[in-house]
C-alpha cells in the first residue's frame, strides 16, 4: 500500500514504542489549493507513481483524466482544485 493515514489512536502508540513519550496530538483537516487548471492532475502525477508502474503513458494518462473527471464536482472550487490532506501533528520527549 503506498499510502499510511494513521490516526492518533493508531499512530501515538508506534511513537511511544520507539521510546518517545507523546505529549500532544491533533488530527486535522487541511485542505490545500493546488496551482492552475491542472493542478489536480499534477498533484497525482507528483504523488500516485507507484500504482502506474510499468503501465503504458496513454492508459496512465486516462486513469489520471478520469479521476480528475470524479473529482471536479467536490474538489475544485471557484476554479481552484483543492487536495483534502488531513494533518497529524504531534508533539513528543524522549523518555
Amino acid at each position: 500500500m503506498p499510502f499510511f493515514f494513521p490516526t492518533v489512536g493508531e499512530y501515538a502508540p508506534l511513537v511511544e514504542a520507539a521510546g518517545i513519550r507523546v505529549t500532544y496530538a491533533t488530527l486535522f483537516d487541511r485542505p490545500t489549493a493546488q496551482v492552475g487548471p491542472d493542478g489536480m492532475a499534477n498533484w497525482i502525477r507528483m504523488f500516485v507513481r507507484h500504482p502506474f508502474d510499468g503501465m503504458d503513458s496513454a492508459e496512465a494518462g486516462g486513469i489520471v483524466s478520469e479521476a480528475v473527471a470524479e473529482l471536479r464536482p467536490t474538489m475544485l472550487r471557484d476554479g481552484t482544485w483543492f487536495v483534502d490532506y488531513t494533518r497529524l501533528r504531534m508533539r513528543a520527549v524522549r523518555i
